[in-house]
């Protein structure tokens, strides 16, 4: 009766120290694959943040170029508007007739 209680007891114990260890081996592999998955998650970020910075430089650029385009229609404008002769109707005077006025 005492062997066996002597079996259960080492049975236990090591029972208990397998459970342990595998335990921490199988956490530990699970909060390694979290900060994996954190440092991927991460690197998406910066590399989402690092295409934004180079849409707003592109959009920048494009805005210079509309503006500069812009200034420059306006001067060819002007200068059309100034170079166009000014013709003006001639008014006409409004005829009445006596007959008319009321």
């Amino acid at each position: 009766m005492l062997e066996l209680f002597e079996d259960y007891l080492i049975g236990g114990v090591v029972g208990f120290v397998v459970g342990v260890i595998v335990a921490r081996v199988f956490f530990k592999s699970k909060i390694e694959r979290k900060r994996i998955g954190e440092v991927i998650e991460w690197a998406m970020i910066e590399k989402t943040i690092s295409r934004l910075d180079s849409m707003t430089t592109i959009l920048n650029r494009l805005v210079a170029d509309i503006k500069s385009s812009a200034e420059e229609l306006t001067e060819k404008i002007e200068i059309a508007q100034d170079m166009e002769p000014i013709v003006k109707e001639p008014v006409k005077k409004a005829e009445t007739k006596p007959d008319q006025e009321k």
